[in-house]
């Protein structure tokens, strides 16, 4: 096909922009994907933090840092996981190190440790809550509720007991 005179291909025009583009597009990953390099090193949870908001934080910015082509080795996740957790989880984060190969270990069982403790020490603390608001023992003054009597542990005397001395 000639083309009429003046004007140029606009395939090779189109070809070299398109060149350029995907060239400035590359570059703008890796400045984002290191933009993101420091953030994942300098985030911890903070002591007043839920785990649950926490690894969702961590998985987020994992999850950017992937998607601009930086690859985090699940070891490095894991050893990003144990660092960055409060002093109140330190005693879990030793047992782990000792007892787990942390070159082995895959990031979800990780994190499925970590959901059980903070999920056992919720289960205890509310336990201990529960245990000191029922050892209050409120009973009415001078023995009687209403009508009826009743003992210190607040039940009523059942009055068809009948006592068989020996």
């Amino acid at each position: 096909m000639a083309l009429e005179p003046g004007f140029t291909s606009q395939t090779k025009a189109d070809e070299e922009r398109t060149e350029v583009e995907m060239k400035l597009h590359r570059e703008n990953l890796v400045k984002d994907a290191k933009g993101l390099r420091p953030d994942f090193e300098y985030t911890h949870m903070s002591e007043g933090e839920s785990l649950a908001a926490y690894l969702a934080r961590l998985f987020d910015l994992i999850n950017q840092m992937m998607s601009y082509g930086e690859h985090l080795s699940n070891q490095r996740i894991v050893q990003k996981l144990l660092i960055s957790l409060p002093k109140t989880n330190d005693n879990i984060a030793s047992v782990i190190k000792n007892t787990k190969d942390i070159e082995v270990i895959d990031a979800q069982d990780m994190v499925t440790i970590l959901k059980g403790y903070e999920l056992r020490l919720t289960r205890h603390r509310e336990s201990s809550t529960e245990r000191a608001f029922t050892s209050l023992n409120i009973s009415p003054k001078n023995g009687k509720f209403g009508n009826q009597n009743v003992n210190a542990g607040g039940t009523k005397f059942q009055k068809n007991f009948k006592f068989k001395g020996k």
